[in-house]
């Protein structure tokens, strides 16, 4: 970045930009309880609704039984699930959730834009069912779970059914021409996930702007941090 485009003003104002991005991406997600997104091609709803057991545990059944990609979004979701102390008072439920049992049928984790990332997701009591092909269908069904529970405790019985409308699903960063904190970066691909995009363009460089040998030493990208984002 250089003075020609704003120095720490241009900061500012992208810094704005992607943070408005993120928040009208979540202000869509979640701007019902319990609602889905992007809309998934087919959803019915129990009628019954239940709570989730502070200790809920997550198992994998199937070739993927070992996978490191799983093992990480059961970390991700439980965090983001249990995030949020439950209301005092529950009133009368259909039953407890005790268990997410994700069956993958393949160990396969390659990643392209001809992954099938389908799966169908069945909330009940007491386990809730993820089914896919691939671990990154999984992935899509514990994101689509998460967005149902409403305030870490209550969650509406579903059937779900879904898969990507499209296969190229993207969202682009410019830090050649606006410095984004890492910070930011990583915000901005947890919005990515939340609307379930499978592709980020970084366009880091440029001939005007070269963030890895700015002049100004606090607006330089030190080398693990891509790797960190």
């Amino acid at each position: 970045i250089n003075a020609e485009y704003g120095g720490f003003r241009s900061i500012h104002m992208a810094t704005h930009h992607a943070t408005r991005m993120i928040g009208l991406t979540l202000l869509f997600a979640f701007s019902n309880a319990m609602t889905v997104w992007p809309k998934p091609q087919h959803q019915t709803d129990s009628g019954k609704q239940f709570v989730l057991s502070p200790s809920l545990e997550f198992s994998i059944l199937g070739p993927a039984g070992q996978s490191p990609v799983l093992a990480d979004g059961f970390k991700r979701y439980r965090g983001i699930i249990l995030s949020h102390s439950p209301p005092p008072a529950l009133g009368s439920m259909d039953g407890t959730i005790s268990s997410v049992q994700v069956s993958v049928t393949s160990a396969d984790e390659t990643l392209s834009l001809e992954t099938d990332q389908s799966y169908n997701l069945t909330v009940d009591s007491p386990t809730v069912s993820v089914m896919a092909n691939t671990v990154y269908g999984a992935l899509n069904g514990l994101e689509s779970f998460s967005q149902l529970v409403d305030r870490g405790v209550l969650v509406n019985g579903t059937l779900i059914q879904d898969f990507p409308r499209y296969q190229f699903r993207a969202s682009m960063i410019d830090t050649s021409r606006h410095f984004y904190p890492v910070e930011v970066i990583l915000q901005h691909l947890d919005g990515m996930a939340y609307s379930k995009f499978n592709v980020l363009h970084w366009h880091i460089v440029d001939s005007i702007s070269f963030p890895y040998s700015a002049l100004i030493p606090c607006l330089l990208y030190t080398s693990p941090s891509p790797r960190d984002s």
